[in-house]
């Protein structure tokens, strides 16, 4: 799996939607949209539930969460969590 989907994935979480994630990001929405579906696509499974409201961790979600990276260069976290 690709470090930078995995970053954005801890964004959208952190962030409660993927908008907020988009601004925090400074990317556009649909970017940060394909980037979670290819990460979805990678994983099997989705990774958070899209609402109204924002987005919400379902269990194969929060199975991926802990522990993840705060900062960008810690891509070995990455891989040692795959």
């Amino acid at each position: 799996m690709d470090a930078q989907r995995l970053l954005v994935f801890r964004e959208i979480v952190q962030a409660g939607s993927l908008g907020a994630a988009a601004r925090a990001l400074g990317w556009t929405e649909p970017a940060v949209s394909q980037h979670l579906r290819r990460l979805e696509r990678q994983a099997g499974t989705a990774l958070v539930l899209r609402h109204s409201r924002g987005v919400a961790l379902p269990e194969a979600g929060q199975v991926r969460l802990p522990g993840m990276p705060k900062h960008r260069d810690q891509a070995g976290w990455v891989r040692s969590a795959l």
